[in-house]
Formats: C-alpha cells, structure tokens, sequence
C-alpha cells in the first residue's frame, strides 16, 4: 500500500516540478501548444492518482490528443519545437493506453515474463504508464538545455527500459 502511495506522490511531485521549470526555463514554444500539453498532461495525472474518474477523463484525453494532432497538421511546417510536444503527447498517449489495455501476450511489452503471467504483464505496464508523465516532461525540460537528438532517444530507451528490467525481476519471484 505505501508503494502506491509512493508512485501516486512520485508522478505528483514529478509534475508540480516540471511546471515550475518549465515556466521559469522556457519562453520559445506556441502558447496554444503549451497549453494544450499540459492539460494532456494534467488529465493524466488525475487519472493515476484517481480511478473513480478514468473513463470520463480518458474521453476528453482522447479528444485532447485528437484536437493536438489536428493543428499540427494544420502547421505544414513542422518546427522542432513542434516536434518535442508531439512526442511527449505520443508518450502521455500510449501511457494512458497501456493501462486501460486488457492482459493480451500480443500487445505492449511482448517479453517472456509478460507473456506468461497476466498479473506481472499489469504491473509492467502500469509502470510504463507512471514513467510516461516524468520521462515527457523531462524531455521538455532537458531539450532546452541539452541536444533533443540526445535527450529524446535516450528518455525514449530509459522509458522502454526500466520496466522490461521491473518484469524480468519480479517474474522469479513469482515462480518460487
């Protein structure tokens, strides 16, 4: 119980973080974007931290998203900075459609340990989904300072990473 209390103030804590450093740290991105972004992103945090709400706020995450990709495709040009929200919205996306995703050996993280245990392929991907919001946010925030060639492909690798590593730990465990 307190580990989920943990994850909950940890994604929490990540977020608050985030829009603090990123109002003082950033003044280059569209307005329209940024805020578009960071409702995407509040929907899903309300999400995590509540499950009595999950359905009506993946509604309007859905058409959050939906209403993002349209005017991208409106801007012919896509500028980097563009491309940085696009990614962090696919990362919130596929976040929030992991967890409401049913045990399926076919779908998601496809490793040994997920597709022989439907609890283990769960917990696998609730945690892809509490990495999404920290590992967006972070590209945002580390793309201002760094080179996002750097910074996207390996917040990408860390995102895929940490819970194929989180699998394959807990799978003995479950055996014995």
């Amino acid at each position: 119980m307190n580990n989920l209390h943990f994850s909950k103030y940890l994604v929490l804590g990540s977020f608050v973080l985030f829009l603090v450093a990123y109002f003082f740290a950033n003044h280059q991105y569209s307005n329209i974007f940024e805020i578009n972004y960071i409702l995407f992103t509040i929907i899903q945090v309300f999400m995590i931290l509540n499950n009595r709400v999950k359905r009506p706020l993946q509604i309007i995450l859905t058409v959050i998203s939906t209403v993002f990709i349209l005017l991208c495709s409106l801007n012919t040009q896509i500028q980097h900075d563009l491309s940085l929200f696009l990614i962090c919205g696919g990362i919130l996306f596929i976040g929030n459609l992991s967890t409401s995703l049913a045990y399926n050996p076919f779908i998601g993280i496809r490793i040994f340990s997920t597709r022989n245990d439907p609890k283990n392929w769960q917990a696998t991907h609730q945690l892809l989904a509490l990495l999404s919001i920290p590992i967006s946010c972070g590209i945002l925030l580390f793309c201002t300072i760094f080179n996002g060639n750097i910074v996207v492909p390996s917040a990408l690798i860390l995102w895929i990473t940490f819970p194929i590593i989180y699998s394959v730990r807990i799978y003995p465990k479950k055996l014995l």
